[in-house]
Formats: structure tokens, C-alpha cells, sequence
């Protein structure tokens, strides 16, 4: 178990696996295993608390206010997504803040949950569904941008053993990547670590919708920053 080996109780050490795993398997690299020597220095130095659970201070049918105990942020991540899946499918929507936490990894982790759920989490706005062919074969893929769809797809071919390493007289596998608003056709190779991807082709088509109008927010001061997981039924 990752963490186990300072102290941190098995269901904290498997939260945390899970949403560092799901950091790498989904291209996100920055937010994956890479981070565990972070989280081990932080519960070694007692930046991070290392057992507990989270609590609700005050909450409402639809609403919730949580204290992290300065848990494990993948703990207190699941803690608040949990809760306002719970609240979203009983009263249609479900909005919980929570103070006192930490990196709890990919923010898309929390959305694939909510999906999974048959919800909606207002954080998947920032994710498109995109439609990747190659050789007669056609996949639709949810990704933040074109490049992440390219390369998920690239992890897919990988491990099918069908993509070639990056070196000379090597052949690319060629890919199209598109949606309504766009069109690529994309180079993929390997390296031991990495995907590499070079955009050969590049169409981008007028979208028919009017631009979303951005609402004024007030300024949020560092004193006051909490993380907020939701969820809309």
C-alpha cells in the first residue's frame, strides 16, 4: 500500500492510489505516482494528518460545509464527492465546500465519479467528447483538450503492443482526432516513458452557439480558499 509504510491506514492508502493511478493512466503525469513522494514527505514532517476523517460542520439538503482535518486530499476529495452525489440524487443538486485540505489529484477523478453515477458535475464542462479514428476503427473518448485524446488513445495502442517507438525509420501511427468544432490528424510514436504526438493536419470548423457569458465572481482572498466538489442531477 503507498503511504502504509508511515503510519497511514489502509482506506486512506487505497484513496490515494486510486486517484494517483488514475492520474497516470489518463496522461495527467504531474498528478500521478510522480506526487507520492510528496504525500509521504508531508505526512512524515506532519503537514498532513495522518489519520482521521473528514466532518460536516453545517449542512442543508442540497448544501454542505466540511472540515478536512487536514487530511490526505484524495480522502477529503471522496469524503465531499461523495456527499454531494448523495445530496444531488435526494434533492437534485448537490453543492459541498470543505476548508482544511490538500492536493487531492486530478479533479477529473471526481467528475468520472459523479458520471458513473448518472450525474453531472459542473466541472465536466471543461472535458469534450472527442470521436478518434484509425484503420476503420472508431472510438469516442472524453478529454480535457485534442492532444490529451491523442495521446489516451496512443496508452490504448501501447499496451495493444501497436505503436511504434520513436526512433529513425520507425513509422508513426497516424490517427484523426475530431468533434464538432474540430478536425487533426495526429503522428503518435513511443519512448520508454512517453507518447509523442505531432499534429500533421489541423481543420477547425465555426461553431454555431453563442459564447458562454462569464458571471462576475468576487476576489477570492488566500485566507478564505476552500476546494468545492458538486454535483447536479
Amino acid at each position: 500500500m503507498l503511504c502504509a509504510p508511515v503510519g497511514t491506514p489502509s482506506q486512506h492508502c487505497r484513496a490515494l492510489a486510486q486517484v494517483l493511478v488514475a492520474g497516470d493512466v489518463r496522461g495527467h503525469f504531474s498528478h500521478g505516482l510522480n506526487r507520492l513522494e510528496m504525500y509521504v514527505h508531508d505526512i512524515e514532517i506532519g503537514t498532513t494528518v495522518l489519520d482521521g476523517k473528514p466532518e460536516v460542520v453545517k449542512e442543508t439538503s442540497a448544501t454542505a460545509l466540511v472540515k478536512g482535518n487536514n487530511l490526505l486530499g484524495s480522502v477529503v476529495g471522496n469524503f465531499c464527492n461523495d456527499l454531494a452525489m448523495k445530496k444531488a440524487q435526494e434533492s437534485g443538486i448537490g453543492w459541498v465546500v470543505c476548508g482544511g485540505s490538500n492536493h487531492y489529484g486530478i479533479a477529473g477523478w471526481y467528475t468520472i465519479k459523479a458520471v458513473e453515477q448518472g450525474l453531472i458535475d459542473p466541472s465536466a464542462l471543461m472535458y469534450q467528447t472527442f470521436t478518434i479514428e484509425h484503420n476503420g476503427e472508431c472510438v469516442d473518448m472524453v478529454a480535457t483538450h485534442e492532444k490529451e485524446a491523442a495521446k489516451l488513445f496512443g496508452l490504448y495502442l501501447w499496451h495493444k503492443g501497436a505503436l511504434n517507438w520513436l526512433e529513425e525509420g520507425n513509422k508513426p501511427v497516424i490517427i484523426h482526432v475530431r468533434n464538432t468544432l474540430i478536425s487533426i490528424t495526429f503522428s503518435l510514436w513511443r519512448d520508454k516513458e512517453k507518447i509523442y504526438t505531432e499534429a500533421t493536419f489541423y481543420k477547425k470548423f465555426q461553431s454555431s452557439l453563442p459564447p458562454t457569458p462569464v458571471p462576475e465572481t468576487p476576489p477570492i482572498h488566500a485566507a478564505n480558499y476552500s476546494r468545492g466538489s458538486r454535483c447536479c442531477g
